[in-house]
């Protein structure tokens, strides 16, 4: 099985999973492919590499992270190409890139793009721990490791004044991941059933561990602000919302989807052990509205949810 086709397996089962994850993957499997392409010419290289991409960036529906960063790799490339050496333009007529100085030039791109996923990572942490730097009292959901990144923030003080609820998050349990690292972070970590979040949030077990924030990752921004990210976090922001706690997102900029997004279903086996005798539902996300999410923790700082794509536009002029 060659790196590709792995790779697209591996993540849509779930065995590479996490944005960042995802799109390195994605990035690293085009990268060892285009070492095999040396002896083809230009036209053929381009046009491998766009179907390549295409099935690399449509994997799992709910990744714009993987899809932007192959896209500025393949724009990259379309840039030193010039069909019938023309300039794109049709203006003065340049020389046609070669396969060698092609792969040159996404080597290079590829560098910049995990440079950028490691500089706006240190970027959504120092936003994000402003933020919450008075704050005690937290719940998150699913495991976001640029969420988990700002909890466990700050002087070991502060950390240990911590407490914060983690759910679940089934069917997959990827909060029990969440609440092993913040406990072994010297947060005082709980973990919860999903089913217990809108609850908790409502003051219903007292205020003395009532949320003062809750505090998410995100799969996808949507152009109008809304929040793609795993299922039950509708609820949890609903519930939020409605008792006046505010709702942040952490998404870096290259988030921005420019288009709704298609919420992926998961296989019934993530739920039933054996072939049942009825209907299995297993959504693997879905869509907090903007009006529930008070702002969005990127490496421009905190924006509202409104002003999210105009910043991506603003930061990386390539995504228009």
């Amino acid at each position: 099985m060659d790196k590709i086709t792995k790779t697209i397996s591996d993540i849509k089962k779930i065995k590479i999973q996490g944005a960042e994850a995802v799109a390195r993957a994605c990035v690293s499997a085009i990268m060892e492919y285009v070492q095999t392409l040396r002896k083809e010419s230009p036209e053929k290289f381009l046009k491998l590499l766009v179907e390549k991409t295409f099935l690399l960036g449509n994997a799992r529906p709910t990744e714009p992270l993987a899809r932007n960063s192959l896209r500025y790799l393949l724009e990259s490339v379309e840039k030193k190409f010039f069909p019938n050496g023309k300039s794109a333009s049709g203006g003065e007529t340049k020389k046609m890139a070669t396969t060698e100085e092609l792969i040159v030039e996404l080597v290079c791109k590829a560098d910049i793009i995990e440079a950028k996923m490691k500089e706006v990572k240190e970027q959504l942490i120092n936003h994000g721990a402003k933020l919450i730097a008075k704050k005690t009292k937290f719940l998150t959901h699913c495991h976001s490791t640029s969420a988990e990144s700002i909890l466990l923030s700050g002087t070991e003080a502060m950390r240990k004044a911590r407490k914060v609820f983690t759910t679940e998050t089934r069917p997959l349990y990827q909060g029990r991941k969440t609440v092993k690292d913040l406990a072994k972070g010297g947060l005082n970590a709980t973990l919860i059933i999903d089913s217990a979040a809108p609850f908790i949030l409502s003051g219903g077990f007292g205020k003395f561990v009532t949320p003062e924030v809750v505090l998410i990752g995100a799969d996808a921004i949507l152009p109008d602000g809304s929040v793609i990210n795993k299922v039950g976090s509708y609820g949890i922001a609903l519930s939020a919302w409605k008792n006046k706690i505010p709702v942040y997102s952490v998404a870096g900029l290259l988030k921005s989807a420019d288009y709704d997004q298609i919420i992926e279903l998961r296989k019934e086996a993530e739920i039933v052990f054996s072939s049942p005798n009825f209907d299995v539902f297993n959504p693997a996300f879905d869509k907090v509205p903007a009006k529930l999410v008070t702002g969005i923790i990127c490496e421009a700082g905190v924006v509202k949810p409104r002003d999210f794509k105009t910043t991506a536009y603003k930061k990386y002029s390539w995504l228009k």
